[in-house]
């Protein structure tokens, strides 16, 4: 009996090994914190960060073409993007890649925050789902004659702005049915300066959960033009 134990005790650790090769570095489970108005926000701690993780995940009532040119439209974004500001394109790639710059807001005594970040979009070959990777790109107007990096250089003169330079995330549409949008939105970011982790955790669920309430409410009223999937495939 005592063999027999020690051979199951031995098996265990060897599965146990096994699997925890297969997981991913960082993962862990993801923890429902809101689940209200058809909105669910889902936190999870982040290995080697001080700053958890969100995922906000809802359906929209709306056609996945005008859903797509409600995103596309970034002057707009902070219509509906909680605690956002000045939401601007310093460079055009192509129809489905830029570089976008916004503010985010923070309350007091907190300094607000600023990002340059790099978003591009994929398609998938059925036409019904869209992947559009975020990624913070800190050196992006670095040496760089933009214009529009010389303009973002005056908003910023005289402001305390902390910038974040890393950001990492993806919005993910996925088309349920002519009328029905699924749209997953999944972030981390190290927002830099001395901020506690525990406080940036405490209020991390209100950020996705206003911006999908607010999209969800903008959808409604827009008057976006829809995006042709030919074009955005590109």
């Amino acid at each position: 009996m005592r063999r027999l134990s020690i051979s199951m005790l031995n098996a265990a650790m060897l599965l146990a090994v096994l699997l925890a090769s297969y997981m991913p570095v960082g993962a862990s489970e993801w923890r429902l914190a809101k689940n209200k108005g058809g909105i669910k926000i889902f936190i999870r701690p982040v290995q080697g960060s001080n700053y958890d993780a969100f995922k906000g995940v809802t359906k929209i009532s709306t056609s996945f073409k005008k859903l797509l040119g409600v995103l596309a439209d970034t002057p707009s974004n902070c219509r509906w993007m909680h605690q956002c500001g000045k939401p601007t394109i310093l460079k055009q790639v192509s129809f489905k890649e830029r570089y976008i710059y916004q503010i985010n807001y923070l309350p007091a005594p907190l300094w607000n925050r600023d990002i340059i970040m790099h978003s591009k979009a994929t398609i998938n070959e059925k036409g019904d789902e869209v992947m559009v990777r975020l990624k913070a790109a800190p050196h992006f107007c670095e040496f760089k004659k933009l214009r529009s990096c010389r303009n973002l250089d005056q908003t910023r003169a005289g402001r305390d702005f902390v910038r974040i330079t890393k950001a990492q995330g993806f919005y993910r549409l996925r088309k349920l049915s002519d009328s029905l949008v699924e749209v997953t939105w999944q972030m981390h970011a190290e927002p830099g300066g001395e901020v506690w982790g525990w406080m940036v955790n405490a209020n991390l669920v209100e950020i996705p959960f206003e911006t999908l309430k607010g999209l969800k409410s903008f959808i409604g009223r827009s008057k976006n033009k829809k995006i042709d999937l030919k074009l955005a495939s590109r």
